[in-house]
């Protein structure tokens, strides 16, 4: 009976033996496995990022190649456009073409005419000059009369409106009262002041005649200053023009 019971926790003990082993070998197997559970949860997490991934680029290249059709397509457009302002250039050089072509074919008439008319004109100028010969000295004592005539009528209507302004004058005064027409009054201010207007225009009237009377010297030679009195009254001239000039000026300050 000891021997049976001995026997039998020896196969106990043997079959404990190799349950442990197992229990081992399982346990080594199933670490192994959950290392494989967790790289294959991290690769899965990887592919579903990458997923991820894929699809915003997938979503980007489809916006992105939206705008490029977009804008492709306004390319398109602005080519039409650019090739529509083309043509219609083309029409517009080709009309200024035309143009500039019957331009010049109208210059070149023209010309043509002018060449015409110049031949005409000098034909008339030598029948001109032929008949201007005979008739230039009574024509230019006609022309002497007319200027003289016309410079005596345009005196006598200058003193006509001296009269009819003293007249004027004349008739105003007989309104005025006493006060204004005493010495020392208005009235001698007024005279003065048309004295003054007066004395300035005559200066002007004295510079213009004096510069006309005695040309202006450019450049004085030896026969200008010895042989000729031309330098004494060239100077005499510009004095007498300084002076009236300063005259002139003084007169004027009590215009202001």
């Amino acid at each position: 009976m000891l021997g049976i019971l001995c026997d039998f926790l020896l196969v106990s003990v043997d079959t404990c033996l190799g349950a442990q082993q197992m229990v081992d070998i399982l346990t080594n197997k199933n670490l192994s496995l959950e290392d494989q559970v967790r790289e294959l949860q991290e690769n899965v997490d990887n592919l579903e990022s990458l997923c991820e991934m894929d699809k915003e680029m997938e979503e980007n290249a489809k916006e992105v190649e939206r705008d490029l059709r977009e804008n492709i397509d306004l390319l398109q457009n602005q080519l039409r456009e650019k090739d529509r302002q083309s043509e219609q250039l083309q029409h517009v050089i080709g009309d200024h073409e035309r143009t500039i072509l019957k331009f010049r074919e109208t210059v070149k008439n023209m010309q043509s005419q002018n060449e015409q008319c110049k031949k005409q004109i000098e034909k008339y100028d030598e029948q001109l000059k032929l008949a201007g010969s005979v008739q230039s000295s009574e024509f230019k004592a006609k022309i002497v009369e007319t200027k003289t005539y016309g410079e005596i009528i345009e005196n006598e209507l200058k003193k006509l409106d001296v009269q009819n302004l003293t007249k004027h004058v004349n008739f105003l005064t007989l309104f005025l009262p006493e006060q204004f027409l005493k010495r020392g009054a208005d009235q001698d201010c007024i005279l003065v002041l048309l004295l003054v207007h007066r004395l300035i225009t005559k200066c002007d009237l004295l510079i213009n005649e004096v510069q006309k009377k005695f040309p202006r010297i450019d450049q004085l030679n030896f026969d200008d200053v010895v042989n000729s009195h031309r330098a004494e009254q060239w100077s005499f001239a510009c004095k007498l023009s300084q002076s009236l000039s300063i005259f002139q000026m003084i007169l004027r300050k009590f215009l202001k």
